[in-house]
């Protein structure tokens, strides 16, 4: 994440579950973090509870580039990049983080192909 930000990435959460704000303290994340994406509609022109984030729904990924997600709702990790598999690009994409930490991007996911 200190990489990505050093290139002047937006980072921003995948998912603003209960457990996303023990993620986001234990991680201190709270200065790293641009906003959060949840499609869940009650959620959404809201702000989380750690450092007022505000939280968008999955479409505003498509008006971003050079920016990773962070997949809080790591039990859905593929159900995830499945759906958002067109948002994985060069310079967007995602970091999973458990059950270890990877960034997937169009790079990473081209050299596991050939």
């Amino acid at each position: 994440i200190e990489k990505l930000k050093k290139q002047k990435a937006i980072i921003f959460a995948f998912g603003s579950s209960i457990s996303s704000a023990t993620f986001i303290n234990f991680f201190n994340l709270e200065k790293k973090l641009d906003f959060i994406v949840d499609d869940d509609p009650r959620k959404q022109k809201k702000f989380h509870s750690c450092n007022r984030l505000p939280i968008f729904s999955s479409e505003h990924m498509k008006k971003i580039n050079n920016a990773y997600g962070i997949i809080f709702a790591w039990e859905h990790n593929d159900k995830i990049l499945k759906k958002f598999n067109e948002y994985i690009g060069d310079s967007t994409g995602f970091i999973k983080i458990f059950p270890k930490v990877v960034l997937i991007k169009k790079s990473s996911i081209n050299k596991k192909t050939k």
